[in-house]
């Protein structure tokens, strides 16, 4: 179920579901309660999944972090109530019945679709209790707030009464964070110094991850954890085998790489990636042409190499939501057998947008969500975007390339997703990469790297 594709008719409200609208006993509500809703949904899904599977670790942790008043909608509290009074029964966890309970007609085809979009993976419970408890976190912060304003209306409280009034009402909301409290400055300066005397004594290697792209890691010295990183291109200008290209060279070093792909499925990723280590046509790949018998004993090689590498690809409609590549990349996690992913990549936002009213809002909104991903998780991402045509606009030297160099005001229905980015990487005429953005290091350059274009790879000239 994608919201965009209900805004495109109705801008303001979303229609329900037939099923949705008997339980609610409404056809429709705003754009907020959709989503507040379908996270409660999403929730007590992947709660009943977890039961099902037996993962009593992420259940009981859950059970301590999500109250009934955590829910807006009645229908899922008292579904919720009814897990919690199984649970303190000690009775078997049995989610059928309580699904049976609540909802005596259509109770699992109400949640088919959260199962199959996130998966059958109990460990994704965590991640949406957290995107639920943080919306409860932010309505209690707004109710200290408003009756502050109320207070303050009334005129019944000095200055002093009410910035003391509202002082204690932050503590109790603050203290109220079962998630518990975050570090405070001295401790996270005093982490950072350990962490790094740590490194240096032992000799670790640095925190970030090289591209293997040798001009393009000496200039941005290698993605950091939490990189939100923009690569950007006209069509055919080689970004999306840039992305390859770093996700091949990561996961030949033993690393974990996801790829979220809306514009190729995964054989034609495989395809890519084949014609990079091998030069052999991905068409050929893709068709079994027949001049392939010369390179069987070149291809069975290199694809005996990428059946041991640790590289997950999802590419299903799904993705256009943004929103499940959280729970995607947990997923990906327990399928790989890691502990940490080092490299997540999205191609590209421009399909994820396609057909919303005002698409330079939603390009910020679902650009916000991998940048928040790169926070949360400390997994570098990187995110491919298409180029306006406003560049060719300079014109083309005799040799047939762009004159004018690009910059980030050439992003197509880019919204703040240059504000967004720690990183914007343009490749440009397939013989130079020019860097317009570098939150922590030079922050323009231009580098010398060719695209070589039977095996779609960049390197040096």
């Amino acid at each position: 179920m994608n919201v965009t594709q209900y805004k495109i008719a109705a801008p303001a409200t979303v229609r329900l579901p037939s099923l949705a609208q008997k339980y609610l006993d409404r056809a429709t509500m705003t754009i907020a309660e959709y989503e507040q809703w379908n996270h409660e949904r999403r929730f007590l899904g992947q709660l009943f999944i977890a039961m099902e599977q037996g993962h009593h670790d992420k259940v009981v942790q859950v059970s301590g972090i999500i109250t009934p008043e955590t829910f807006v909608f009645d229908m899922h509290s008292t579904c919720y109530n009814l897990f919690l009074e199984w649970q303190r029964s000690g009775e078997a966890w049995d989610a059928l019945r309580i699904i049976e309970t609540a909802w005596p007609e259509g109770g699992l085809t109400y949640f088919s679709h959260v199962i199959d979009v996130l998966g059958q993976i109990g460990s994704l419970l965590e991640d949406t209790m957290r995107i639920l408890y943080e919306r409860q976190r932010k309505r209690d912060h707004h109710a200290v707030i408003v009756e502050h304003e109320k207070r303050k209306a009334s005129k019944e409280f000095t200055s002093e009464q009410l910035q003391a009034q509202l002082a204690a009402a932050l503590r109790s909301w603050e203290d109220a964070d079962r998630l518990g409290r975050s570090p405070n400055i001295r401790e996270e300066m005093y982490n950072l110094i350990c962490d790094l005397e740590t490194q240096l004594v032992e000799n670790k290697a640095p925190s970030y991850t090289k591209t293997g792209i040798v001009e393009l890691d000496e200039t941005i010295s290698g993605l950091m954890p939490s990189d939100y990183v923009i690569l950007a291109g006209r069509p055919g200008s080689g970004k999306t085998s840039l992305a390859t290209n770093i996700a091949e060279n990561i996961c030949a070093r033993g690393g974990a790489v996801v790829f979220f792909s809306l514009e190729m499925t995964t054989k034609q990723v495989i395809a890519r990636i084949l014609q990079q280590m091998t030069g052999v046509s991905a068409e050929w790949i893709m068709t079994g042409d027949p001049r392939l018998r010369n390179y069987l004993p070149r291809l069975a090689h290199a694809s005996g190499m990428v059946a041991e590498w640790k590289i997950k690809v999802f590419d299903h409609a799904a993705l256009a939501d943004v929103d499940c590549c959280p729970a995607l990349l947990e997923q990906a996690k327990h399928e790989l057998g890691v502990e940490k992913i080092d490299l997540a990549v999205f191609d590209h936002i421009g399909e994820a947008t396609k057909g919303a009213v005002d698409k330079q809002a939603e390009t910020t909104r679902k650009s916000g969500i991998l940048r928040d991903l790169a926070k949360a998780t400390e997994v570098p991402v990187i995110c491919l975007v298409q180029m306006n045509r406003e560049i060719e606009k300079g014109g083309r030297d005799e040799d047939g390339f762009l004159k004018r160099l690009p910059q980030t005001s050439d992003l197509r229905d880019a919204g703040e997703i240059e504000e967004q980015a720690s990183k914007v990487i343009f490749t440009h005429n397939k013989n130079q990469l020019v860097l317009r953005k570098n939150r922590f290091g030079v922050s323009e350059a231009e580098i010398a790297c060719a695209f070589v274009g039977e095996k779609t790879r960049w390197g040096t000239r």
